[in-house]
């Protein structure tokens, strides 16, 4: 069975949905960075590269850092050229 833990400024939850039901269900509310990770767009506050030279994304509330993945990099640099 597929599920999803949701992580929240405050705390977490664990859904029934798959990471595809969820972005299907709200195309416009989540954006993929990586294969196993969603971000809601709200959120998005820019793209760093660490030292390591990974591409970790920026969000508000949360000193959570999700890597972006090479495959989605384009993306997600096209959304915040776009929205910020």
């Amino acid at each position: 069975d597929k599920y999803t833990t949701v992580h929240y400024s405050d705390g977490k939850t664990v859904l029934n949905d798959s990471l595809v039901d969820l972005e299907r269900r709200f195309p416009d509310a989540f954006l993929r960075v990586h294969r196993n990770t969603l971000v809601a767009i709200s959120r998005i506050r820019g793209l760093q590269k660490s030292s390591g030279g990974r591409n970790l994304l920026l969000l508000e509330g949360t000193d959570f850092q999700p890597e972006v993945s090479r495959r989605q990099l384009s993306a997600v640099r096209r959304f915040i050229k776009e929205q910020m």
